[in-house]
């Protein structure tokens, strides 16, 4: 399926399935799937629902390739504004600095689970991964992101932007939410 230029998977089933099989997705693949997630998320967030489980086994592609997120147990739902919650919940490796930190969080984590997942899909896994639990969070908390030289400049321009630590700097955190994504 070809949509403006775009090879789409034509196969149904998880997102996850089709990276594996791929190892990476080419970055206008990766764009493509990454503007349906986008509104998707801002869709949730507009009714107040911070998602907090994005990963590749949570996101479906249907048989002509668009994507359907599943899973909604960890979703939070009244979270306007200010307002915050303290959850633990996730899976680590898509988990927020923010949320492992345990200082409160609102839906800037659905943003940091997008910069994630735009990694995983660009470079076969997650930017922070370790062989345990604790390293993983360590990592995610201290470190910084890796970029393989093959990332174009824009690719790393807007994973840059995605996965900042301080959630008031991440973009799509401010009140805009996802309209500063689609503009980048």
């Amino acid at each position: 399926m070809q949509t403006e230029g775009v090879q789409i998977k034509s196969s149904w089933g998880e997102l996850f399935l089709h990276l594996e099989r791929e190892g990476i997705f080419l970055e206008d693949t990766a764009s493509f799937y990454l503007a349906e997630i986008t509104l998707a998320l801002a869709h949730l967030h507009s009714l107040g629902i911070i998602y907090r489980d994005l990963k590749p086994e949570n996101v479906m592609l249907s048989a002509h390739g668009h994507i359907k997120l599943t899973d909604f147990g960890l979703c939070k739902e009244s979270i306007h504004g200010d307002s915050v919650t303290h959850t633990f919940c996730g899976t680590v490796e898509y988990m927020a600095p923010e949320i492992l930190s345990r200082k409160g969080y609102n839906r800037a984590v659905d943003w940091w689970s997008l910069g994630i997942l735009l990694y995983d899909m660009l470079t076969g896994s997650p930017p922070f991964t370790a062989n345990n639990r604790k390293k993983t969070i360590d990592k995610i908390l201290k470190a910084k992101p890796v970029f393989p030289q093959y990332l174009t400049p824009d690719a790393r321009d807007l994973l840059k932007k995605l996965l900042k630590k301080i959630p008031a700097h991440r973009l799509g955190s401010g009140s805009a939410d996802a309209a500063d994504i689609q503009v980048t």
